[in-house]
C-alpha cells in the first residue's frame, strides 16, 4: 500500500515541478489592458464634448459649473449658419422682390442672372425674359441643361436630367424674348452674338431654367423660416441710399436680453458677447460681400433671442446641451479620475510587460524582433496622423457622426502605439533596444572595418574615394555624369565578382559541411585574396577527411579488439561456467560454500551475458550481422514475447495495459533480430521500473507505418539525456546497482535501424517511453534483403 501511495506522490511532484516552467501571462493582464483601453475612451469622450463647447473658456469650468449655451463654441457655430443664410435669403429677396414683395414681372436678363447671378430688373443685354415666365417654364416635365458638344454643332438639342437618367429632347420656346418672336431673331439682330449663334443664347438660358428652379424653391423654404414666430434669429437690412428695408420684427419685439449683431460694409461691429471667432466673422464678411451688391450703403443688423422661444436650430443645441450638461458638469473631477485611471493602468501595463519580457505570441515576438527604426517610423506616423485629426477636431465644429469617427480612429491609432511602447519596454528589459537596428550595424561594420587590419582599411578608404568621387561628378554636367556611369558599371561588375567569388566559397563550404571532403573550390577567377581564403578551406577539408579516416580506422581496430578479448575470454569463461555447474551437483555440507558457489554462478552468467552484447556489437559494428526481413504480424509477435516475460513483470508487481488494434498488423521485419529487440526493452523494464507501478504497450498503424511504444515509471530518476541512453555503455542509473551491461538500448537501437526502422527515446521526468517505428512495406520494393 505504502508503495502505491510513493508511487502517486513521485508522480504528483513530477506534474507539479512541471507547472512553474510554462509561459503564463499573469491574469491580470488582459483585464488591465481593458481597463485601460475603457478609460482611453473616456478621457477622450470628455476632451471631445468639452472642447465642443469650449467648457475650459469658462473661468469656472474647474469648479464643475456649466457655461449657459450662448457661451458655447456650438452656439457660435448654429449663429454662423443662421446669418449665412439669413443673408443667402436676403440676397434672394433682393432677386426675386421689389420694394419688399414678390415681383413676378421682374425682368431678367439672361446673360446677367446666368454669370453673375444678379436680377436687377432691367434688360442690359437685350435678351430678358419675366420672372414668371422663367419660372412657369421651369416648373415644366423637363429641366434643362446645356451639354457642350451639342451645342458647338448648332444643334438645338438639350438633356434632361431626371435621377440617374439622361434624355434627349428639344427646346420648345414657350416664350419669347422681351421684344422678339424668338431666340433665332434675336440673335440676328445683334452682330456680336451670330459668331455665338443661338447655340450660346440657349446654353445661357437652360443654365437659368436650372437656376430659377432650385432658388425659387429655396426662397418659399426661408421665407417661412424666417418669420419672426419660426425663428429666433431678428433682423433688420437697410440700405441707407435707397431706403430699401428687409426685416422681420420691429424696435418694439427686441428683447432686453437679445444680442445683437451688426455689419455695415467691411465692417464688423459686435455689440455682446456672442462668441464668434475670427474666422466666423471673416467669412460672415466676406458672403455679406459676395451675396449682397453694393455692401458700402447696407448695414445688417441681427438679434438673437437667448431664450430660443421659436424652435429652429440653436431651441434644438440648446436642449441638446441641456440634456448633456450633468455630463459637462462632472467634466473636472471625471477627467482628473478618468486621467489617473489611464495613467496608473499604462504603468502597471509597462511593469507587467517588463516581468514577462521575453515571452508572448507569435506577432509580439516578431515585432520585438524587427529593427528599432522600423519600429519607430510608423510610431511617429500615427502620432503624426493623431495629431491631425485632434487638431482639425478641435478646430472646427464636427457634427457628431464624424466626431465619433474621429474617436474611433484616434483610439485604433492609440492601440497601435501601445503596442509599440510595450514593445520598446520589453526591449529595454532585455537589453535588446538597439540589437539588429539600423545604426547599430552601421557602427558595428565600420568599427569591425577599422579593426580588420590593413585589407579592411584599404576598402575604407576605397569606399570613400568612390563616395567623394561620385558627389563631384554629380555636379560635372554632362561629362561628369557619362564618367560617373562608367564608374558604376566597373564597380557593378567588381561587386558582382566578388560575390560568384563568395558564392564559389560558400558552396564549397556547405559541400564540405556534408562530409563531401574530397571537394575542391576551384581558385582560377578569384582574386588573391579569395585564393587564399579558398586554399584554406581546401586544405581544412583534406584534414578533416584524414581525421575521419583516422577514426574509422580506429573504430575498426576497436571493434577487433573487442571481439577477440571476447573470444579469447569466452573460452575460460565457458570452462568456469561448467566447473560451477558441477559443483553446484555435489552434495555441499557446508551453507556457506553453497552460497559462494551461488555467487559465483551469478557473477559468471552476468559475465557471459555481457561477452555475448559485446560480441554482438562487434558484428554490428564491422557489417558481419545478417538480416533476413519477412512479412510477420507484429501484433501476434509482441503478445508472444509478452506472454514469455509474463512472470517476471508479476513478480516484480508490474501490471501491463495493452492497447493493440483488433486486426493484424503486417511489417517487414527479421524476427530474430526483433525478438532480441523486444527481449532487451521488456528486460530493462523488468530491471528499472518502479515495482507496483504499470506498464503500457501501445500500437498504432496505418497505411505506410506501424508504431509500437512502452511507457512504464522509473525507479530511479532519470537525470541523464535521452540520446546519451542509447549509447554503448551508458546505464540509466549512475549507482550501476542493477545488473546490466550498458548495451542493451543501443544494440536494440542498432538492430532496429537495420531493419530501416526508427528507434526512439522519450523522458519526461520519472516516465520513461520507448517507440519502434516500422514500414508497412519493404524499403525500395525489396522483400528479401541482408544486412
Amino acid at each position: 500500500m505504502s508503495g502505491e501511495w510513493d508511487t502517486k506522490l513521485k508522480i504528483f511532484k513530477n506534474i507539479k515541478e512541471k507547472k512553474p516552467g510554462r509561459n503564463r501571462r499573469p491574469f491580470c493582464y488582459p483585464g488591465t489592458l481593458i481597463l485601460h483601453f475603457l478609460f482611453a475612451v473616456i478621457v477622450m469622450i470628455y476632451i471631445v464634448i468639452a472642447d465642443y463647447y469650449q467648457v475650459w473658456e469658462d473661468p469656472n469650468w474647474l469648479a464643475g459649473e456649466t457655461p449657459p449655451y450662448y457661451k458655447t463654441r456650438d452656439y457660435a457655430c448654429n449663429v454662423e449658419n443662421e446669418v449665412s443664410e439669413l443673408i443667402d435669403y436676403m440676397r434672394l429677396r433682393n432677386n426675386f422682390e421689389n420694394d419688399g414683395e414678390y415681383a413676378p414681372d421682374k425682368l431678367v436678363d439672361i446673360f446677367e442672372y446666368a454669370e453673375q447671378g444678379i436680377i436687377s430688373g432691367s434688360n442690359t443685354n437685350g435678351f430678358a425674359y419675366t420672372l414668371q415666365q422663367l419660372y412657369d417654364w421651369s416648373r415644366q416635365k423637363e429641366s434643362y441643361k446645356w451639354w457642350e458638344n451639342y451645342i458647338q454643332e448648332n444643334d438645338r438639342n438639350l438633356y434632361n436630367v431626371n435621377g440617374q437618367k439622361e434624355v434627349k429632347g428639344t427646346l420648345d420656346e414657350l416664350y419669347a424674348p422681351q421684344g422678339f418672336d424668338n431666340i433665332l431673331e434675336f440673335v440676328m439682330s445683334d452682330r456680336n452674338l451670330r459668331r455665338a449663334g443661338e447655340a450660346h443664347c440657349i446654353s445661357e438660358l437652360a443654365v437659368c431654367l436650372l437656376k430659377i428652379d432650385s432658388e425659387m424653391s429655396q426662397y418659399a423654404k426661408d421665407k417661412e423660416r424666417f418669420k419672426a414666430e419660426n425663428t429666433n434669429i431678428k433682423y433688420r437690412l437697410e440700405n441707407t441710399e435707397t431706403g430699401l428695408v428687409y426685416t422681420n420684427c420691429t424696435s418694439e419685439t427686441v428683447k432686453q436680453n437679445s444680442a445683437r449683431i451688426r455689419f455695415q460694409g467691411d465692417m464688423f461691429f459686435l455689440d455682446t458677447d456672442v462668441p464668434l471667432t475670427y474666422e466666423m466673422k471673416y467669412d460672415i464678411i466676406k458672403k455679406l460681400n459676395e451675396d449682397i451688391a453694393d455692401t458700402e450703403n447696407i448695414t445688417l443688423s441681427v438679434w438673437i433671442d437667448r431664450t430660443f422661444s421659436a424652435k429652429d436650430y440653436l431651441w434644438g443645441g440648446s436642449q441638446f446641451y441641456d440634456k448633456w450638461s450633468w455630463f459637462i458638469k462632472t467634466f473636472p473631477k471625471g477627467l482628473i479620475f478618468s486621467a489617473a485611471v489611464f495613467f496608473i493602468s499604462l504603468m502597471a501595463l509597462c511593469v507587467m510587460t517588463i516581468k514577462s519580457a521575453g515571452r508572448g505570441n507569435g506577432m509580439i515576438r516578431y515585432l520585438d524582433r524587427i529593427s528599432i527604426e522600423f519600429l519607430l517610423v510608423p510610431l511617429g506616423l500615427l502620432i503624426c496622423l493623431a495629431a491631425v485629426i485632434i487638431k482639425r477636431s478641435m478646430d472646427e465644429i464636427l457634427p457628431p457622426p464624424q466626431a465619433t469617427g474621429n474617436v474611433v480612429i484616434v483610439l485604433f491609432i492609440y492601440m497601435f502605439l501601445l503596442m509599440g511602447v510595450l514593445s520598446i519596454v520589453r526591449r529595454g528589459k532585455m537589453k535588446t533596444l538597439c540589437r539588429g537596428s539600423i545604426i547599430s550595424q552601421i557602427i558595428g561594420n565600420y568599427r569591425a572595418g577599422i579593426r580588420g587590419g590593413r585589407r579592411a582599411a584599404f576598402a575604407l578608404a576605397g569606399f570613400v574615394l568612390y563616395a567623394l568621387t561620385s558627389c563631384l561628378l554629380c555636379r560635372g554636367g554632362t561629362i561628369g555624369g557619362v564618367i560617373l556611369v562608367f564608374l558604376n558599371l566597373y564597380a557593378g561588375g567588381h561587386v558582382l565578382k566578388e560575390i560568384s567569388a563568395r558564392q564559389q566559397m560558400l558552396d564549397g563550404v556547405r559541400k564540405i559541411s556534408d562530409e563531401d571532403f574530397t571537394y575542391k573550390i576551384p581558385t582560377e577567377n578569384l582574386n588573391k585574396v579569395n585564393v587564399e581564403i579558398a586554399d584554406n578551406i581546401n586544405r581544412i577539408g583534406d584534414n578533416l577527411e584524414k581525421a575521419v579516416q583516422e577514426s574509422v580506422r580506429n573504430e575498426r581496430r576497436k571493434t577487433d579488439l573487442i571481439a577477440n578479448v571476447s573470444h579469447d575470454l569466452k573460452t575460460p569463461l565457458t570452462s568456469i561456467i561448467s566447473y560451477i555447474g558441477l559443483l553446484k551437483r555435489e552434495k555441499i555440507l557446508n551453507p556457506k560454500i553453497e552460497e559462494y558457489v551461488d555467487v559465483l554462478d551469478k557473477k559468471t552468467q552476468r559475465l557471459k551475458i555481457l561477452m555475448e552484447d559485446l560480441v554482438e556489437v562487434s558484428r554490428i559494428n564491422s557489417g558481419n550481422f545478417h538480416i533476413q526481413p519477412e512479412r510477420m504480424d507484429f501484433r501476434e509477435f509482441q503478445q508472444q514475447v509478452q506472454g514469455e516475460f509474463f512472470e517476471q513483470l508479476q513478480n516484480c508487481g508490474l501490471e501491463t495495459v495493452n492497447s493493440m488494434p483488433e486486426e493484424k498488423v503486417y511489417i517487414w521485419a527479421d524476427g530474430r533480430a526483433l525478438w532480441r529487440v523486444m527481449e532487451n526493452l521488456y528486460g530493462n523494464i523488468i530491471k528499472y521500473a518502479l515495482p507496483g507501478s504499470r506498464v503500457y504497450a501501445d500500437m498504432k498503424a496505418d497505411e505506410e507505418r506501424v508504431v509500437f511504444s512502452l511507457k512504464n515509471i522509473s525507479l530511479q530518476p532519470l537525470n541523464i539525456d535521452a540520446e546519451e541512453l542509447t549509447e554503448r555503455f551508458i546505464q540509466g542509473d549512475e549507482s550501476r546497482s542493477t545488473e546490466g551491461s550498458g548495451l542493451g538500448l543501443s544494440i536494440a537501437k542498432n538492430l532496429v535501424e537495420l531493419m530501416d526502422g526508427r528507434f526512439e527515446i522519450y523522458l519526461d521526468g520519472d516516465l520513461f517511453k520507448t517507440t519502434l517505428i516500422f514500414p508497412v512495406k519493404p524499403v525500395n520494393g525489396r522483400e528479401n534483403m541482408e544486412k
